[in-house]
């Protein structure tokens, strides 16, 4: 019987093979069409969509399918279809895709941005170090209290 079902399995689950992996950041979706691309040239493609992409060093990526989640350690040399091969073809997923409730789940591709413990950029040091005296005022603020006011 488990031999029977390691068998259909795969034929079953082929329509959810056949989904394209989708990019998740920040609550935007998007359908990557290219599965050959590296994640470092997918990030490269969202940079001017999302700005905070310009440092390679400052994200990093995991690919979440369905209840499998694989963080990417060389984002410059793995590519987004191997990774989505490499969990489809798992036992684990297998597994878990006959007790999961959502039968089609996403792949998504999520990158994360990784704060770093570093000094303050150049450009912002450079606002705080350009402080002036300030100018002596000619008058003085002065408060008149109005007898007889009782608000609003």
């Amino acid at each position: 019987m488990e031999r029977q079902e390691e068998k259909t399995a795969p034929k079953v689950a082929e329509p959810i093979f056949a989904q394209l992996p989708v990019f998740s950041y920040n609550g935007s979706e998007a359908p990557i069409e290219d599965t050959e691309q590296t994640f470092d040239e997918l990030r490269l493609s969202k940079l001017t969509d999302f700005p905070e992409f310009d440092e390679a060093q400052s994200l990093s990526w995991k690919v979440v399918y369905g209840k499998i989640v694989s963080e990417i350690v060389l984002p410059k040399k793995t590519k987004i279809g191997q990774i989505k091969r490499e969990i489809e073809t798992s036992k684990e997923f297998i597994n878990a895709l006959k007790k999961a409730t959502d039968k089609h789940p996403k792949c998504l591709v999520k990158p994360q941005s990784v704060c770093r413990k570093r000094e303050m950029p150049v450009h912002i040091r450079a606002l705080f170090c350009i402080c002036r005296r300030p100018r002596p005022r000619l008058k003085t603020i002065t408060f008149i209290p109005r007898a007889g006011w009782k608000g609003l």
